[in-house]
Order: C-alpha cells, then structure tokens, then sequence
C-alpha cells in the first residue's frame, strides 16, 4: 500500500516530482504513473491498482491536467472508489475555460461530474507565477525546460502549503487505512465467480476480523453522524465507506455463521450416518447365512465411514486454518510480529489455505528479532555496540555479546536491586543505579567492583555518563539530581529544588546542560557547570518519565505516563509535535544516533519508532508478553533493544531498526522501480533481472548479493542455455547480448527505428538464436552469434507480449492482445492460432515435454499442442494473469498475477497448490529453479523474491526464526484456544 497517489499532467511532471521527493521526506509513500505508457489493458490496470492501494489521492490542478482523458479517468476512479480525494492548485483554471475544450468529448460528461465535485472541496494552493511555462516533448515524453517548476517559480510558499497538504493527509489515518484495506479485501471477493463458492468464502474475513471491521463501520457512522451536528454542518468523514464494504463485511459475517452451523451439521450427519450404515450392516448380516458374504458387505460401509470422516477432518482443518490466520492477521496490525508469526506457523500446520500463508510471510518480514535475553529490566549498548549490559531484579548485572547473545560476565553488586545500567563513553567502565540509594561503578572488562557513590537519600533511579566521560549525573526519587566526578566519585553538586521524584536524567551531547524528567509533570533544564535552573518543560498531564537530548543538542524527547511522548526545542523550551498512539503509560523515548527517528517504549506492550519531522508512526513492534521499561538504539542504529521489566516477562530483545521483507527478497529498490522479469541461470546459482526504470542485474542465490550491473534499461533478460550470455530487452528498440561473468557488452541486436519497445528476448534451446516481441506488432528471429536478423514474425494486430521457443527448437510461440500463435521457427512460416482467449494474452510457454501449452491472460489455459484444443483451466486469481511457466519437471505450473499473487498448481490435476503473496503490487514474473524446488518472482514492487515450492520449508524457515524468541504463554494458548508445543526446538536463551 502506499499514502498517496498523485494524478498529474505530463507538463505539470517536474512539480510533481517536487511534492514527491517531499512526501518522502516525510517517510510517505506516493504512486506515480512516471513510465506514461498510456495504452493498453495492463497500463489501466496499474493505474487502478495504484488508486486501490493508496489512502489519500492528490490531483494536481492545472489546464493541462483538467483537460486530460487519462487524469479524468483517474479521478472518476478515485470518486467510485470513495478516495479522499485533496486538490491542489499548481496553475488556476475557470470552468468556461476548460467547457470548451471538453466539448463533444467522449469524456465530457465525466469532466464535467469531476470538476463539480473537486468545487465542493478545499483545495491547497501550490501556485506558480506567470511566465513559467512548461515545455513538454511529445517524443521524448519529458519537459525539456525544468527550470519551468523550481523554487523561483513558485508564488506561493512551498512549505506554507506542504504544512496544510501534510495536516489533510495527516487526519484520521487510521480510517483511511482501513478503508484501503477493507476495500482491496472486498475488489479480490467480489472479483470470484458466484459459482466458485468455495474460493469465494476463502476471500472473506473471519473470526476476530470480522468483529474490528464492524467496529470500523460504527466508528466512521459516529464520527459522521457528529460532523453533521455541528454549525454549520460539516462534511461526513472522508474516505467513506462503500456499499461493497457494507457488502463484504455482512458476507463475512453471514459466512462465519453458516460455516460454524455447517461444522457442527457435518458433526451431527457423520455420527446418524455411520449408526445407519452400522445397523444396515447388522441386518445384512443377520440376513446372510455366508460369513464371507457378511464379511464383504462389512467392507463396502467402510470405505464410506473413512470418507465421511476425511471430509469432517478437512472441514475442521480448513476452519481451524482460517481462524487462526484471521488471529495472526490481528496481531500483526497491532504491531506484534512474533506473535503473529506463531499464529501463522499453527495455521499452516492445522491445514493449508492462502490465508495462513500470506499472513505468515508478512509476520516473518515484519518480525526482526534477532536476540532474547531472559530475566531483565534494564539494558545498555558499548560505546563500540560489540556488548549489552542487562540488569536483572536482583542484585546482579550481566555483559552479553551483543550479536549473538552468549553470556560474557557477571557484575556482582551489594544486596540492592539494579534499576539502570550505563557503559562509560570509552566503554572501560559500567555504572548502575540502585534501590538503596547508590551508584555503583564496575570495571567493565574485568566484572572488577571500582567505587559506589553515595549521597542521596532514597532510590537512584538512572546514572549516566557526559559525552567525554568525565562526569556522571544521577537521579533519584529524594527530589534530585547529583553531579558526580566520574574518575574520583567525589560529589560536585546537587540539582535540589523539587519536591517531585526524578526519574531520570541525562547530558547533552556537548556536556553544557542536563535534562531530568520527574512524577511533577515537568522536565528542567539544567546548567551542567553551575547546576542553575535554566528552564521548565512543561505540556505533559502526568508523571515525566524519561526525557533525553538529540544527538546535535537541538531537541529534546519526553516520555510520560499521559500515554504521550512530546520533542521540545532544547534553546526555547517551545512544544513541537506531541507523539501519540500509545494505548498506556509512556515509559521512555530517546533518539537515534542520526536524530531521524525516536523510538518509545510503553506499557501497552509495544514500542513505537516515530519520524522526528513530521511526528508520524513509523513501525509498531511487538513481542513481550508484558509492559516495557525502555528501548534504545545501538551506537550504528542498525538495532533497537526492547526491555519488559515485569516479573513474567523481564526479557530484553533486539531487533533489526528498518522492517525486514519478506523471506527470500533479493532486492528494495525506489518505488518508481519495476522489476518486468526475473530468471534462474541453467545451473541455478544466479538470478538475472530486469525493470523498466532500471537496468538487469545479477544476483547471487544463495547471499542475495547484486554482483553485476548492466548499462541498459530493460524490460526483460533471460540466461543462454549454457550460463555463458545474458540477453536483454530493451527500451530503446533493441536486444543486447552480455558477456554473464563479465558484464562485457557482446553484441546489439537493432530491429526498427520506430521507437518500439522490446518486451522479452530468450534464447533457443541451443543457443544458435534469439526470439524478441515488440511494441511494433512483430517478433524477430535472430542469429545469435552474429547478430543477423533471421526472420520477421508479422501477424499480431497488437504489441507482442512474449516469443519463445519449443523445447525441441522447431516453434515458437507469440502472445498478443488477441491471440497466440505457433510459427515454424525455421521457415518463419504462421502454423496457427490458439483463440479462446477472452483478454490480452500476456505469456505462452510449451511444457518441458512439448505436449501441452499453457497462456497467461484472463486466466491460465493448458492447450493440447498437437490438437490446440484447451485441455484445462487455472482459475485462482481475482484479476488478470502477466505470466506462466512449467517447471523443468513439467508437473508444476506456477502464474503470475495483478492480484499481487503467484499461484503454483499441480499441472496434471490443475488443483492450486500454493499462493505466494508477499509482493505489495502486480506480480510480472515467475519462473522455476533448474531443480524445481524454488521460484523467483518479480514485482512492480521493485522486488524479485525466492520462494520454496513446498509451503512445509516455509514453516520450518518460519520456526527457525521464532523458536529461539519464544512460544505461547500460558495466558496467550488460553486466549487463542490452542495447546502447546509451536515448534519442536523452541527454548529460550540461558538467562
């Protein structure tokens, strides 16, 4: 899903470059349409895609873009698809203006709706001055003068307005959130023939599912119904629900009730059955006077008996698969990702359903735990991240090696509980407060006791070092805060003047000042050299918590127990943005070490990483069983340490600070990146490939790692049959050939000069040529040694999507928006047409065999290649179908398709085997390992991902990475309703 999607005319590009680049500076995702390929089926289908996954649409206003088909296309789509929908004016308009020019359009009664409705909303101003036109080339499809929209063409202030964009997209996100989701939910429901019950019930919600998107629909009723109370009455709230919505949510409910009242009838039917088939069978007996015959007919009722009880066992399995993904699909929303990854494994293993599989791939790439210690309240990186000091309840603190978790040393204190521990800057030294009003001070290579600090009169609660080392602040609950010199442990000077308890305090990064943060609802601001009272922070409506410095000294962070952490301005003591989203106390909040992040930890279970300019949620995680005392980033920032200090958790993890993706993702590129292709090597230890807004690359299997980069942009790339040669696709009208190890350009293939572009190139079996599919109707034959065009396959009335060859070499196959067609691959001669495609048809590839074709277009279609007759259909996914393979095997198929998803099928029985659904946009490829065992899968996400054929390697990927974390807890297996024992190796680290 992304935040925005912007609509915009081609002359209005670099502008909306601008608000792109800005949004992302935001952290916001936006989907913009930067390829302007304006035709075609699948080019409609991405824009359509674009607007569903988006929570908010911004049209950008000019004449230009209100005089544009394609942007009134997107914005009656936006309207039907209930959007909250922002304009924003870049260049003035008037109606009679753009009537004229609507005039007789086919369009024009759509632009006229749309201009009405855009009226009836507040628009933001962007405008520009005059005499900044934009040149726009119909060739090249780019503005040739960008200095048309910069910053000294804009009239009004560009930030000015960016803050009013922001507040608009900022509000009630969470219903904008839901609404997206709940509606991509609905389009793949309703998308199932009627006919296809069983698949359509597969769509729907359940469980606890269910009961939060009726919540959904009563909370946007109230908050409406409220909006329309006020005077003047003010607009329902935006984005509104549908009547799909209302739709598919009363289906999912019908739906949980039926399947529950059909369980328990199938319970009822097979118990009267088997007693009716028993007592048949005692009177058959008692009738027979032949105890073979009696024995045979005891035969024939068991087979019977067997299946009764199979379809009992798979309806229970199904429901139970169902229920418990729709629990795994809740506990990630709310942020706990190992949770969700259990849930996820008990789903798979009750029995397969998509459900299960995808909520466990998503939990696995949100779930970024690395290390579990058990038995602690507080902990602290080195200054060089190599170790983790952790303090237990007890009178202990423990060293552990921070990569990977073993125990390093024990530090023995006095008989008092260890409330915080710190390492000293140059990492020598390790301080911890205690609960009997000390500080004690260890060697931290040696474990070896050095000096305590006593002068306060109640509970240290944290000591932490000045960024130089020489100084050590203290904070106590008698009321103050003392500076101590760090060598001696003599006491310099109290920060006395409170009544309150201080919870803590800290230096600034330059040892100039101090902040505590006390139960007074205040943080101050003190001078470190004369322990002045320089300012108070106050805005909090409970107990401080925490309060700690940006890493250049500009900002502060306060956590407090109001459920709020607020980032304060260190010079001025003036409130920025107050965090919220926490559901309980706020017991900490710092910054990472670059000052972009915050991450907070709360009583509610969670910690939350928020944008530091724009205060917006960044990532919830999850993963303790109880409350958190604190969370803190390593020195790099690369991890974020999350610690629960209550008696039945008192664990510490640590986690990967950026969200992983999903199991097997060989790459994150920009958005705007598409990835066409993507396809093993023969011997299947690399992967090549290939988007339109980047050129080919090769990947390494095993590691994942990019080893080279070619020059060219592509669309497609496939590997000679021996591993030697890479040939692309290109835009530019032509196919190259690469040297694989090298990366060395071998040879150009050049077809028109028309500007087409080349789809696809592969080679033949073996290797003596190469087969493109162009924009311009045609296919090419080339030799692939010199480079020689061999022939011109001309007979598609629309671009050719695909060409390959037969296994043996003697065909090939093209697909169009129309048709496919098998060519005799020596003579160039059109052998026929394979027509009972009702779409475009995207893909066509032979069986390993050669006996069997099978397409890739509305849905996928196995054709009899000696009969062309069609021999079966795959129907599975809810929308159209970019691309279909065989495995080298020939007993798997696996499709592509715009519902995000690729489906394996078995290609004997076409029964649907698997879907692999992590990618976030359409799925454009799919191809086998040379083995069969994996499939790669590439993106317009700006992904390609491995996947193992076999869902079971999934669970056991998925338990090797929780097992070490933990399982259910005692309350969690009562609360789900399962029994014990998630994964076999599950243990917890030695605490």
């Amino acid at each position: 899903m992304s935040d925005v999607f912007i609509s915009y005319s081609r002359k209005d590009k670099v502008f909306a470059r601008r608000l792109f680049d800005r949004l992302k500076q935001e952290n916001y995702t936006s989907w913009m349409d930067w390829a302007n390929i304006t035709g075609g089926s699948q080019w409609w289908d991405e824009i359509k895609s674009g607007i569903d996954n988006a929570h908010n649409f911004i049209f950008i206003i000019s004449p230009d873009s209100y005089t544009s088909s394609i942007c009134h296309r997107e914005i009656e789509y936006a309207r039907l698809r209930g959007k909250r929908i922002i304009p924003i004016v870049r260049r003035e308009v008037s109606k009679p203006q753009l009537a004229g020019q609507w005039i007789d359009k086919d369009w024009e009664a759509i632009a006229r709706a749309n201009y009405d409705e855009m009226a009836q909303l507040d628009y933001v101003h962007f405008r520009k001055k005059a005499g900044f036109d934009c040149l726009y080339d119909d060739d090249t499809k780019e503005v040739v003068n960008p200095e048309c929209d910069q910053e000294t063409s804009d009239a009004d202030d560009f930030e000015t307005a960016f803050a009013k964009l922001f507040a608009a997209l900022k509000h009630d996100p969470e219903n904008a959130r839901l609404h997206t989701r709940y509606l991509l939910r609905a389009q793949l429901w309703a998308a199932v023939p009627a006919e296809e019950s069983r698949r359509k019930e597969d769509g729907l919600l359940v469980g606890q599912e269910i009961d939060e998107a009726e919540q959904w629909l009563a909370n946007w009723a109230k908050q409406s119904q409220n909006r329309r109370n006020q005077m003047p009455p003010l607009a329902p709230l935006m984005p509104a629900p549908l009547d799909l919505h209302r739709e598919y949510i009363a289906a999912s409910r019908t739906a949980e009730t039926a399947r529950t009242r059909r369980l328990r009838n199938i319970r009822r039917a097979s118990i009267i059955g088997s007693l009716g088939a028993v007592l048949a069978t005692l009177v058959a007996i008692g009738a027979s006077l032949i105890g073979a015959q009696a024995a045979e007919q005891l035969a024939s009722v068991s087979p019977t008996l067997t299946a009764v009880a199979a379809q009992v066992s798979a309806g229970e399995a199904r429901i139970e698969s169902l229920r418990l993904a729709a629990l795994a699909t809740s506990e990630l929303n709310s942020g706990d990702s190992l949770v969700a990854t259990l849930l996820g494994i008990r789903a798979l293993r009750a029995g397969y359903t998509p459900q299960a599989d995808a909520v466990t791939v998503a939990a696995l790439s949100e779930n970024t735990a690395h290390v579990r210690l058990i038995g602690f309240r507080s902990a602290a990186y080195s200054s060089d991240g190599r170790f983790i000091v952790t303090a237990a309840g007890d009178q202990t603190a423990r060293v552990w090696d921070a990569e990977t978790g073993a125990y390093v040393r024990n530090l023995v204190g006095d008989s008092s509980a260890v409330n915080s521990v710190a390492y000293s800057p140059d990492g020598h030294d390790i301080i911890a407060a205690l609960d009997n009003g000390t500080a004690i001070i260890w060697d931290a290579d040696d474990g070896e006791y050095q000096k305590a600090l006593i002068g306060h009169t109640d509970t240290v609660s944290s000591a932490a070092y000045s960024s130089d080392g020489r100084f050590i602040v203290t904070a106590s609950y008698d009321g103050t805060a003392i500076i101590w010199d760090a060598a001696t442990g003599e006491q310099l000077r109290t920060l006395a003047g409170q009544t309150d308890a201080v919870y803590s305090a800290a230096y600034s990064p330059d040892g100039r000042f101090i902040v505590t943060a006390n139960t007074g609802y205040t943080a101050i601001i003190w001078d470190a050299a004369t322990g002045e009272h320089l300012r108070s922070l106050t805005g909090h409506t409970d107990a401080v918590s925490s309060a700690a410095y940006s890493p250049d000294g500009r900002f502060i962070v306060t956590a407090s127990y109001d459920s709020t952490a607020i980032i304060w301005d260190a010079a001025t003591g003036e409130q920025l943005r107050t965090l919220t989203g926490h559901t309980a106390y706020v017991q900490s909040a710092v910054f990472d070490p670059d000052g972009i992040t915050i991450v907070s930890a709360s009583g509610d279970g969670t910690a939350r990483v928020w944008d530091v300019r724009s205060g917006r949620l960044l990532r919830t995680i999850g993963g303790h069983v109880g409350t958190l005392s604190n969370a803190l980033y390593s020195p790099d920032g690369r991890f974020i340490v999350t610690v629960s200090a209550v008696d039945w958790d008192e664990s510490v993890i640590v986690w990967d600070a950026v969200h992983g993706e999903p199991p097997g993702t060989l790459m994150a590129q920009a958005q705007m990146t598409r990835v066409n292709s993507a396809t093993y090597s023969p011997d299947g230890r690399f992967i090549v490939t290939a988007g339109y807004d980047a050129p080919a690359i090769v990947w390494d299997v095993t590691s994942g790692i990019a080893l080279r980069t070619f020059s060219e942009r592509s669309f497609g790339a496939a590997y000679s049959p021996d591993g030697g040669s890479i040939v692309t696709a290109n835009a530019d009208d032509t196919a190259i050939i690469w040297d694989a190890a090298t990366g060395e350009r071998l040879r150009t293939l050049r077809g028109s000069t028309n500007g087409e572009v080349n789809y696809s190139a592969v080679y033949s079996p073996d290797g003596q040529f190469i087969v493109t599919a162009s924009t311009g109707d045609i296919a090419i034959v080339w030799d692939a040694a010199s480079g020689e065009l061999i022939h011109t396959l001309a007979g598609h009335r629309g671009d050719v999507n695909s060409a390959v060859f037969s296994p043996d070499g003697q065909f090939i196959l093209t697909s169009s928006w129309e048709s496919t067609i098998e060519w005799d691959a020596v003579t160039g001669e059109r052998l026929r047409t394979l027509t009972a495609n009702t779409s475009d048809v995207y893909d066509a590839e032979y069986s390993p065999d050669g006996r069997f074709i099978v397409t890739a277009s509305d849905t996928a279609r196995i054709w009899d290649a000696a009969t062309g007759n069609v021999v079966r259909v795959l129907a599975g996914h809810t929308g159209g179908i970019y691309d279909t393979t065989y495995s080298p095997d020939g007993r798997l198929i696996v499709t592509a398709g715009n519902d995000g998803t690729a489906i394996v099928w078995d290609a004997a029985t076409g029964e649907a085997l698997r879907t692999l659904a992590g990618h976030r946009d359409f799925v454009t490829s799919a191809a086998f390992s040379p083995d069969s065992r994996l499939i790669v899968t590439a993106s317009n996400d700006g992904t390609a991902i491995v996947w193992d054929v076999d869902y079971q390697a999934l669970i056991t990927y998925a338990c090797a990475h929780v097992a070490h974390l933990r399982d259910f807890t005692a309350g969690e297996l009562q609360r789900f309703k399962i029994d014990n024992g998630t994964c076999p190796q599950s243990a917890y680290a030695d605490s």
